[in-house]
This record gives structure tokens, C-alpha cells and sequence, in this order.
């Protein structure tokens, strides 16, 4: 949403969406890390954590990559639907291909 709106050169929404996913992105952050807390042994609760912490900063990365190619290639309004287009899609094959964990 954050892309079509800074391609309809909506900037104010553009940055007012773009905000609202940083604000629910860290409120999210606390309740997922006690959510693993609470279920982890806390004998592997650091590595847990760690590995967590290790794979979000390789997605980052790679996702930063990506953007910034994309960007070069077609601007940044484009780049931001590219990638969330993306997100959006390997989401729903992760959902509909996992097993269901009440089994």
C-alpha cells in the first residue's frame, strides 16, 4: 500500500502507512519474543533467540538487496510494490503448504 500511494504521489499516506508498519512491527517484536519464551526450554531459549535474531537479519539483508535493485531499475514506488507483492505471495504459499500444527 505504502508504494502505490508514494506512486500516486500521495506522500503524507505514503508515510503515514510506512509508519504504521514500524509502530506494529515493534509492538509485534515483545509479544512474539515472550510467545517463544514462554513455549522454549530455557536451556536453549539464547539459541533460540539468537537464530531468530540471525535469520531475520539475512532476510533483512537480502530484502535490502532486492529493494535497492529494484529501485535502481524502476523507482522506488515500484520497487516497494515489487517487493511487498512478493512478501505477499511467499506468504500464502508458506501458509497453504505447512502443515497444521493442531494435528
Amino acid at each position: 500500500m505504502t508504494g502505490v500511494l508514494f506512486l500516486l504521489e500521495w506522500l503524507v499516506p505514503a508515510l503515514c502507512t510506512f509508519a504504521g508498519i514500524f509502530i506494529v512491527e515493534n509492538v509485534r517484536k515483545p509479544i512474539l519474543t515472550g510467545f517463544v519464551a514462554d513455549r522454549a526450554p530455557s536451556e536453549i531459549l539464547v539459541l533460540i533467540i539468537s537464530a531468530q535474531a540471525l535469520l531475520k537479519t539475512l532476510i533483512t539483508a537480502i530484502l535490502a538487496l532486492v529493494l535497492g535493485i529494484c529501485a535502481d531499475r524502476f523507482g522506488i514506488g515500484v520497487s516497494i510494490v515489487i517487493v511487498s507483492l512478493f512478501l505477499a505471495l511467499l506468504s500464502i504459499i508458506v501458509y497453504l503448504t505447512r502443515k497444521n500444527p493442531a494435528s
